[in-house]
């Protein structure tokens, strides 16, 4: 205890037990002041000194950068401004496990370091134009967390997680309908994982790291420089441009060169370009191994549709090929084709000496199918000097083998015979033979007898042929 106690004007002198002296001095203030000391022994705190207040109510107290430690319990409100609170527990009211902030600024912010901690962030902003409360959330483990939200019953509706993966694992942000229990859809460094239907307001653009696109497929990368492809459900199925052309491809890709995708299939492509649609295939090869195209179907604005094999002609049309591809279908025109004829005369099998009038031995010739049709005209201004049947040789299609044995309408001039002529064009052959019969129906052969220097011909005929 004390042992001297000086008393003076305005303050009071306490000397030590041992040393030293403690002075209390009142300070100047208007009226009377009282300092009620408590019923008990205890410890005086002071205001320079750094003290640990126990079992304290601090009533409406300004705090400047104050540090709340570790409490187990208990309720914090009215917390505005830019304060934010670091909780490494559980924050509750009388239940810690349900507790909650009431109060929370729309710029405050609560982090959460727990490794199993929620927040819940309860706000009365509105949807649109408002400034949103943002939750921070920490988590110590790899397994990630949720944010989700509720509605007024307290019923879970949407959830944006995250998983951040172990050592050597994917990390994925993805959303999740809570309240049907699965999820909408993931970002991951794999892509874009979507359940249901992706649709887009406006241009969407889906690509790897090389501008290439696949759809159920890795697309083909590092192929066609400047240029990118839609990879459809397999590495050699797509669609790519290079400005002025589009192809669609099967079982082809481009580098250098259109290349198989596949060993042991053919290829084809679809060539859209400006004027034109070309269709072409390639017999099967080896995956890699440069494709040698062979066009199917060509269609070119200003020119007629050329089928495989053929080139398109100027003018609308159908071109088919020179040499014709026929189809075993009775219902399928495969061939046409327009063309002439040079009749030769020949007796005996020979034609020495005869001569023709200019411009008066030609024929024309058109061939739809297997049925030929034949217009044409021969005039004589020599017979010449081979003898023996006549003759007319080399037709431009031989007859067919089963549909043939054709009659020949014919108009003749300076020819002679006996009743009536007919002209004949037998199965399997090139030749017309030249027939009289007589009254009594007797067929004998036309021969260089009943031919002059100025016989004349006139014939329209068809028939079937196998070529």
């Amino acid at each position: 205890m004390a042992t001297t106690v000086t008393l003076k004007p305005n303050a009071i002198d306490l000397s030590g037990s041992t040393s030293g002296t403690t002075t209390l001095q009142a300070s100047a203030v208007a009226g009377t002041t009282t300092v009620t000391l408590p019923a008990a022994t205890d410890t005086l705190v002071g205001k320079a000194t750094t003290d640990t207040l126990t079992n304290k109510t601090l009533t409406s107290p300004t705090m400047t950068a104050p540090v709340l430690g570790t409490p187990a319990s208990g309720t914090v409100t009215n917390l505005t401004g830019t304060a934010s609170i670091n909780i490494n527990g559980t924050v509750g009211a009388t239940t810690p496990a349900a507790g909650s902030f009431t109060t929370l600024g729309a710029s405050s912010t609560i982090t959460s370091s727990g490794t199993t901690s929620s927040a819940t962030v309860a706000s009365s902003n509105s949807e649109q134009g408002a400034n949103y409360p943002t939750l921070s959330m920490k988590v110590a483990n790899s397994l990630g967390g949720y944010v989700t939200w509720y509605n007024a019953a307290g019923v879970s509706k949407w959830s944006i997680y995250s998983y951040m993966g172990a050592a050597g694992q994917q990390g994925v942000l993805g959303i999740r309908d809570t309240a049907a229990g699965q999820d909408i859809g993931s970002f991951s460094s794999t892509g874009l994982a979507v359940t249901g239907t992706l649709s887009a307001t406006g241009q969407t653009v889906l690509a790897s790291s090389s501008g290439d696109v696949g759809v159920g497929v890795t697309p083909i990368s590092g192929v066609l420089s400047g240029y990118k492809t839609l990879n459809v459900g397999g590495a050699g199925g797509g669609i790519f441009s290079n400005g002025n052309d589009t192809y669609i491809l099967s079982n082809t890709y481009y580098n250098s060169g259109f290349k198989y995708a596949a060993s042991s299939a053919p290829a084809t492509i679809i060539n859209v370009s400006n004027a034109s649609v070309a269709m072409q295939s390639g017999v099967s090869s080896t995956a890699g191994a440069a494709i040698t195209f062979v066009p199917f179907f060509l269609l070119e604005i200003g020119k007629s549709l050329a089928l495989q094999g053929a080139v398109s002609q100027t003018g609308t049309g159908i071109t088919f090929p020179a040499t014709q591809n026929a189809s075993s279908d009775a219902n399928t025109l495969d061939d046409y084709e327009e063309s002439t004829w040079t009749p030769t005369l020949a007796f005996g099998g020979a034609s020495v000496g005869i001569t023709y009038a200019a411009s008066y031995n030609t024929a024309s010739v058109t061939k739809i199918g297997s049925r030929v049709f034949v217009s044409g005209v021969t005039v004589l201004t020599s017979k010449g000097s081979s003898t023996g049947d006549a003759s007319l040789t080399s037709l431009p299609f031989p007859a067919d083998g089963i549909k043939a044995f054709s009659a020949v309408t014919c108009s003749i001039v300076g020819v002679t015979f006996t009743g009536q002529y007919t002209m004949e064009l037998n199965a399997n052959d090139d030749v017309i033979y030249f027939y009289q019969v007589s009254n009594l129906g007797v067929q004998t052969a036309l021969t260089n007898t009943n031919f002059a220097n100025g016989s004349q011909l006139l014939f329209s005929f068809s028939y079937f042929t196998a070529s």
